[in-house]
């Protein structure tokens, strides 16, 4: 270990560098690359923003935050929801599509339409009703990954 043995006038400000158990804040204005594990005493805030299913050109497992504060993930060039493999669930009607017969909305609400999330997959899961003008057959579908 080395230690500067000069003082005074002309001698470099080493409180400017961070030490061990300092208590400022660094405010690093740039990327922070370690190359070992990171334990942190409270809590980790990403501050990053993205929209879920849009397009990320980052690498995979980078994290960002939705509007709603959720956690979100780089996955095969899209941001996924961190948690979970659940993507939500909708049922789709012949011939209301993402309508129930009574006017009300059966879309995903992860999607806000009758489809499932980028990178999750559509399972029925329930099929059935009445071949009418009025009701028609409707198909449930559970979105996993």
């Amino acid at each position: 270990m080395a230690l500067w043995a000069g003082a005074g006038a002309g001698e470099p400000d080493l409180d400017r560098f961070v030490k061990i158990r300092d208590t400022r804040d660094p405010q690093l204005q740039g990327a922070l690359s370690v190359a070992s594990s990171v334990a942190i005493g409270t809590y980790l805030s990403v501050g990053a923003r993205a929209t879920e299913g849009r397009y990320c050109g980052v690498a995979n497992g980078t994290m960002a935050t939705s509007a709603r504060g959720e956690l979100l993930t780089c996955q095969a060039n899209a941001w996924t929801q961190a948690s979970g493999s659940f993507g939500g669930a909708y049922s789709h009607n012949y011939p209301l599509g993402c309508y129930h017969y009574s006017g009300v909305s059966t879309a995903n609400p992860r999607t806000g339409a009758c489809s499932c999330p980028a990178g999750y997959s559509a399972v029925i899961v329930s099929a059935g009703g009445k071949w009418t003008d009025t009701e028609g057959w409707t198909t449930g579908y559970v979105c996993v990954r």
